[in-house]
């Protein structure tokens, strides 16, 4: 009898260790397959998510940092063309980017923070590309620095304007000056000898401009020299009949180029409004849309590791249970 009894605890012992060992694979299975899925998940989804994102948003800081560098008026050809051809490497980079986050089944769940990012980087590069061009139509006109080219005729014409009231106090009033009788001395003769454009039209109006500018220089010396010798009625008749008429020829070409610099700075003026005002509006909203998602996506690869750390802690807590357990019906 004692020999039964001990040979049913025997077996219901054996039964109870292979329910336990049965479970226990089971349920390890069960949890290495869960775990399985979040590291799969974490490797196909969390990690390429936040890598693409935080390329678009370096892409997008370097896009932003090439668009600032052409609002500077001392930017050389070389610069500008560089910031051009830079923009669209860099947009190469955000596109790819931007097409393997969008492969992701992380993009399905940010809709409405990719929805925002999307119209207003769509807004942002119709502004960046109308700054290009207006960039490129300074480079093809030459004119890359127009602030300081208008301000060079504008000393232009006063350098001129101040010659001829000293000319006239000369002739009036014996008030005697110096200079204003050599041709490549003043501002406009030095400029138009070291010329800091090769803009078609401004050539053409400086060669017209040398020779007129040239007669004038001449014709003030003529008229100093009457002047000073106490003939100013004659003197008075050179200024009359060839500095002044001549002078204004003079201010007529410098107007004409004045009129196409002024073409230039209304270029230059609106590529800077738009990249500081409607660029500006959409590189800011553009910004805070990549990071309310990256921000989605960090959230997302956070739950996916704590899902990954619950399974592993609770396939660790069920099995200590059940080897426990066991343990304690064996000593029974």
């Amino acid at each position: 009898m004692n020999d039964f009894r001990l040979g049913v605890k025997l077996v219901g012992g054996f039964l109870v260790t292979a329910l336990i060992i049965v479970f226990v694979g089971l349920f390890s299975i069960r949890q290495q397959s869960l775990l399985g899925d979040e590291v799969e998940m974490l490797g196909s989804e969390s990690i390429p998510a936040v890598e693409n994102i935080l390329i678009i948003k370096s892409q997008a800081a370097s896009i932003a940092s090439l668009m600032r560098s052409l609002l500077t008026p001392y930017a050389t050809k070389e610069e500008r063309n560089y910031s051009h051809s830079h923009l669209l490497k860099t947009r190469e980079i955000y596109h790819e980017a931007k097409e393997k986050f969008m492969a992701l089944q992380n993009s399905k769940e940010i809709t409405d923070e990719w929805q925002n990012f999307n119209t207003n980087i769509t807004k942002w590069v119709q502004v960046n590309d109308e700054a290009v061009t207006l960039s490129k139509e300074l480079i093809t006109m030459d004119l890359l620095n127009p602030t300081v080219m208008k301000q060079h005729m504008s000393e232009f014409e006063l350098t001129h304007n101040t010659l001829l009231a000293h000319l006239g106090k000369l002739i009036l009033l014996g008030e005697n000056f110096e200079g204003g009788t050599d041709a490549q001395t003043c501002s406009l003769g030095r400029w138009m000898e070291n010329l800091d454009t090769n803009n078609p039209k401004i050539l053409r109006l400086v060669s017209q401009l040398k020779p007129i500018h040239t007669k004038l220089h001449q014709a003030v010396k003529h008229a100093k020299e009457l002047a000073n010798s106490d003939r100013k009625f004659e003197a008075r008749g050179i200024y009359e009949s060839e500095v002044y008429p001549t002078s204004q020829q003079v201010f007529a070409l410098v107007h004409e180029m004045t009129a196409l610099v002024d073409e230039a700075e209304a270029k230059f003026v609106r590529m800077n409004k738009l990249l500081l005002e409607d660029g500006e509006q959409y590189q800011l909203k553009t910004f805070a849309a990549i990071d309310q998602i990256v921000e989605k996506v960090k959230q997302a690869a956070q739950a996916t590791v704590q899902n990954a750390h619950d399974s592993a802690h609770n396939g660790q807590v069920i099995t200590r249970s059940v080897w426990l357990s066991a343990l304690f019906l064996r000593s029974l």
